[in-house]
């Protein structure tokens, strides 16, 4: 298994991956648009997706649990600003691993969304690493309070 380490941080782990002229092609799919950042492939023998990467070590993120992890769907959106609603529908057609998450959120199917799920988490990271939030906002949004 491969992880892809972006600043530090893994952003995602694929059977495959190899990287060229800043782009990292998977099985699954290409990711670029990685300018002034550094991305590295590394091996793994498991999926370390969320954890950080340092000197030749990954290092799982320390759980900060919800008191209140479970939204509904609607309110999961509602946890964000309009302004940063609307930047990340924007940002679906260019990510996708957000137009990804935001299809299983609104699939309706799901009754709730688990604010404490390590996918939501990484979700979250990855709007933070794309300057969609911040990373407080990124704390607010995980206390599960509706805006």
């Amino acid at each position: 298994m491969k992880a892809i380490v972006l600043d530090n941080k893994v952003i995602g782990c694929s059977a495959s991956a190899t990287l060229a002229n800043g782009i990292v092609h998977t099985a699954e799919m290409n990711y670029a648009g990685f300018d002034n950042k550094e991305v590295v492939i590394v091996d793994t023998d498991h999926d370390v997706t969320g954890y950080t990467y340092a000197a030749g070590q990954f290092v799982a993120p320390a759980p900060v649990l919800t008191a209140n992890p479970l939204v509904t769907p609607i309110e999961f959106k509602l946890l964000f600003t309009a302004a940063e609603r609307v930047a990340i529908k924007a940002a679906r057609a260019d990510h996708p691993l957000i137009a990804d998450f935001y299809e299983i959120v609104e699939d309706p199917r799901l009754t709730h969304v688990d604010l404490n799920l390590q996918s939501t988490r990484f979700a979250l990271m990855y709007l933070e690493e794309q300057s969609l939030i911040t990373a407080a906002r990124r704390q607010e949004i995980l206390t599960g309070v509706v805006q």
